[in-house]
């Protein structure tokens, strides 16, 4: 699932509104917000809490809350479903009592196995409840890999559904404004390709876009993953006819993955079919990773066979380098799975 994040520093307006109705749109579900309200501006900060819950009422979108104790006395009277996101400032009882009225999110950053006994000692239901790691405004003090690993390992041994942050790539939150990353390593990485790191071998099932800004061509990449189909941008060199049209199609890698490359199982059947002849270029080129490739007519029978290569490769005569992946959605490369459908995304 995917959720994106909106505070309270600025009142519900047209501009936020559009911007909820394009994430829900794109296929995000839920909005992460933070109460922590000072004490001199209760009221006015009530008043836009609750505006945003009515919006987000409005769109079907539930309502994630980072609150404080102070803050708690403000959720049971929000319109729709909502989440609440507390640390270790309440007892184990108390928490017990919270998830009687809203869903418990624990931090999933902190939580530690003697924590987790004490609330299911407290009669909290885990299966029912949910955690969710910090995001790290500050560069240099976001998560290690390793350590999220570990963390989500413990978690998820208690049934536990575990959320994280990446960055957004618009306005940054600020004061700081150097991306809300959890993992130290996606600070200032492109949201959906941090995104993908975290679902597939950090153990994380949601993510969350922690600024309040995500740009309408990551949202479409939201999108089309949400519907099976991994966008990668590249930039394109000049193409014959053949080789465009090859790079034009939805491919699907094959169910046999290669260790050096990405082997669409599309393309060569395509341009059998269709009759395509790729033409040698005059020199190869080498094939750095990321590079896009298509067999030329010397490879015989695999000619019109397009790779995405994963580690660097020498110049071959029979291979034709067609574009580069760009550097911030060459880490994808990794996660395209067997069967999976992927597209190139040309970028201008």
């Amino acid at each position: 699932m995917y959720g994106f994040s909106l505070y309270l520093n600025e009142p519900m307006n047209e501009k936020r509104r559009r911007y909820m109705q394009e994430m829900h749109a794109a296929g995000f579900s839920y909005i992460f917000t933070s109460i922590h309200i000072p004490e001199e501006d209760q009221t006015l900060y009530k008043r836009r809490l609750e505006a945003l819950a009515e919006e987000a009422a409005s769109f079907g979108l539930t309502l994630i809350t980072d609150s404080s104790p102070a803050a708690l006395p403000l959720l049971d009277h929000l319109e729709g479903p909502i989440h609440v996101r507390i640390d270790h400032s309440l007892q184990a009882e108390q928490m017990a009592d919270l998830a009687k009225r809203h869903r418990i999110i624990l931090n999933a950053s902190t939580c530690a196995h003697a924590e987790l006994t004490s609330l299911r000692n407290a009669g909290l239901n885990l299966g029912e409840a949910a955690a969710c790691h910090n995001f790290y405004p500050r560069p240099e003090t976001g998560l290690d890999r390793s350590a999220l690993q570990a963390q989500n390992a413990l978690l998820k041994s208690e049934g536990l559904r575990i959320a994280a942050f990446v960055p957004g790539d618009g306005a940054m939150r600020g004061p700081l404004e150097r991306g809300l990353p959890t993992l130290e390593e996606h600070r200032g990485a492109a949201p959906f390709a941090s995104a993908v790191s975290l679902w597939r071998g950090a153990g994380v099932d949601d993510v969350i876009i922690g600024d309040p800004d995500l740009s309408k061509e990551a949202q479409t990449a939201f999108s089309r993953f949400k519907d099976g189909l991994f966008p990668v941008r590249a930039t394109l060199f000049p193409a014959t006819e053949a080789e465009a049209e090859l790079l034009s199609l939805t491919h699907y890698r094959r169910p046999d993955p290669a260790r050096d490359v990405v082997r669409s199982e599309t393309a060569r059947p395509h341009a059998a079919s269709c009759a395509l002849s790729i033409a040698p270029l005059s020199a190869p080129a080498p094939r750095p990773r990321g590079a896009i490739t298509i067999d030329n007519s010397h490879y015989g029978r695999y000619e019109g066979e397009l790779q995405l290569v994963k580690q660097p490769l020498p110049p071959d005569p029979c291979v034709n380098v067609v574009g580069q992946i760009i550097d911030a959605d060459v880490s994808l490369l990794e996660h395209i799975e067997a069967g999976e459908a992927f597209q190139l995304r040309p970028m201008r």
